[in-house]
């Protein structure tokens, strides 16, 4: 896996000690640009052979353990970083370190929050029979889910 240096990523962002000149700013003109598309000449799709029969095989194919494992380091990272800043009576000092299983739940609660809609987050976590969808609890607790959010 390709990962950028820290050189390399600093060099990718934009400056942030240079001050803005009245050169910097972009000169609007009604007169249109006639644009040239680029056109595409690859091949369509995925490189690999796609031998996927359930629906986790095609996720397994984009988020392989090394991405998953950058996810969770990075995540982590943040949030020691988040607790260390954070007062001792704030609620972020009990986070405990994500694993690659928890990063994977998350994401499919992700996923099926875009198809189970509620007005609110936290909704999702109710526990009142009428409005409950105790899948989210079970897998989840909720605090854990917004405090993953977060990060």
């Amino acid at each position: 896996m390709d990962i950028l240096s820290e050189t390399e990523l600093t060099d990718c962002l934009p400056s942030t000690s240079h001050r803005r000149t009245s050169h910097d700013v972009p000169f609007w003109t009604r007169a249109l640009e006639e644009l040239h598309p680029h056109i595409f000449i690859g091949t369509l799709g995925t490189n690999s052979i796609v031998n996927a029969e359930k629906e986790i095989d095609f996720f397994n194919i984009f988020f392989d353990d090394d991405l998953l494992n950058v996810i969770v380091e990075e995540t982590n990272s943040f949030a020691q970083n988040t607790q260390t800043s954070a007062p001792s009576t704030s609620k972020s000092t009990k986070f405990s370190d994500l694993s690659i299983v928890d990063i994977k739940v998350f994401f499919a609660m992700i996923i099926l929050m875009g198809i189970i809609k509620k007005p609110s987050l936290k909704m999702y976590f109710i526990t009142n029979e009428v409005f409950a969808t105790p899948f989210f609890n079970r897998v989840m607790p909720r605090d854990r889910f917004l405090h993953i959010l977060k990060c």
